[in-house]
């Protein structure tokens, strides 16, 4: 208010409330100072309240975090104890089945085999050449692997009645399982493509006797593909001509291919203890197993295979026709059966025109599995190849 206003009021005789307005605003400032100070007070406390209630919720939350690792942790082991009781039960009813494993197998091993039979003499070198299992035995045994679910009675339906059966059949090493999968996936029906690498009767039974049936291991002596073969064996002596054969087969750069076979199969632990105790790759180790593969390891396998278990099976020489190493495969029909060999180094590129070719699949692509790049022996693997010094005479064998 101006002084101007003040003589006014006071002219108008209002005296009184003039000095009540006065006091009133003089004592303003203090009241509202006072009132500041107070609510500062109180935003402290709020602010330290605040930062209480925040690091309640933080110990609150660090509490749930742990309970959910704890959660998690526990439903990883149930998880775990699930899988382990499951596979317990499954090998528990298997060994049931097999009745109790060695002893149903040496028993197999007594009625079947064909020296025991009096199939052969007991000089006989090759006491497996003309060997098979009967449809009696066959149904027997399979009895006990359907109902321990080893196979299926779809795939054995489907191997005895089906008129042409499709077969990925190679030697061990050669991109098998990488073409079975890519089929696989364009199908619907598992039973549909199988998946062999022995069909060569001799070397088959001289497996499924002497390694197999005589084992002293607990677990089952077949698997999936073991009896796969098996009625295939009993379906090329009884039924060949009477069904059409579709065979994808494969071949690899024969001394890589025996690399790769030997660490698919060696023993790690007898082989490289300091990479399995403490993945610690010695060269004094890893020479060693060059030794053991150089003086050991079975080399011929890639040399002869074709012509045991494609030629000798099947009736098809795939010698005889020059192979363009440009174009990557090659597809050979001679009657019943139909047959694509592909290179494997060539398979990335060629196997689109290759399956649209032969089976007239145009969206064929590969899936690749069982690589040695994503094995647990990678390391090893790769220190091996690099100090390997292959004998001249071993190079010529393997490539002339």
């Amino acid at each position: 208010m101006t002084r101007k206003g003040l003589r006014v009021i006071q002219k108008l005789n209002f005296p009184s409330v003039v000095d009540d307005g006065l006091k009133t605003i003089h004592q303003q400032p203090e009241e509202l100072q006072k009132l500041a100070i107070a609510l500062e007070y109180r935003t402290d406390n709020l602010e330290k309240k605040l930062h209480k209630l925040e690091e309640a919720a933080n110990r609150v939350e660090e509490k749930t975090d742990n309970f959910r690792e704890k959660t998690n942790s526990l439903e990883n082991r149930v998880n775990k104890l699930e899988k382990t009781t499951a596979e317990i039960k499954k090998h528990a009813r298997i060994a049931f089945l097999f009745g109790r494993g060695i002893d149903e197998r040496y028993s197999l091993y007594l009625s079947t085999h064909p020296t025991l039979k009096k199939l052969t003499q007991l000089t006989d070198p090759d006491p497996y050449s003309h060997h098979y299992l009967t449809r009696e035995q066959l149904h027997s045994l399979f009895t006990y692997c359907i109902e321990s679910k080893l196979i299926s009675q779809k795939t054995i339906d489907y191997i005895h009645n089906s008129p042409e059966l499709v077969l990925v059949h190679q030697m061990g090493k050669v991109g098998s399982v990488s073409i079975h999968r890519s089929l696989l996936k364009l199908t619907n029906d598992d039973a549909s493509i199988l998946h062999t690498h022995i069909l060569d009767k001799k070397a088959f039974y001289k497996v499924f006797y002497g390694k197999r049936l005589l084992s002293q291991s607990t677990t089952p002596f077949l698997d999936q593909r073991t009896l796969i073969s098996l009625l295939l064996l009993h379906e090329l002596e009884n039924n060949f001509s009477a069904k059409s054969w579709v065979i994808i087969t494969a071949v690899r750069e024969p001394i890589g291919r025996n690399i790769s076979a030997y660490f698919q199969n060696v023993n790690l632990d007898l082989t490289f203890p300091s990479y399995s105790a403490d993945n610690v790759i010695k060269d004094e180790e890893v020479d060693q197993a060059i030794a053991a593969f150089l003086d050991n390891f079975d080399h011929e396998r890639p040399l002869t295979w074709m012509d045991a278990n494609v030629k000798e099976v099947f009736g098809v020489d795939v010698f005889e026709k020059a192979f363009n190493p440009d174009k990557g495969y090659e597809i050979y029909e001679q009657d019943n059966v139909k047959l694509l060999l592909i290179r494997l180094e060539s398979l990335n590129d060629c196997c689109g025109s290759a399956f649209n070719e032969f089976l007239g699949i145009e969206d064929f692509k590969l899936v690749p599995k069982n690589q040695a790049s994503d094995k647990k022996y990678h390391d090893l693997y790769k220190a091996f190849k690099e100090r390997i010094s292959l004998p001249e005479s071993y190079v010529r064998e393997m490539y002339d």
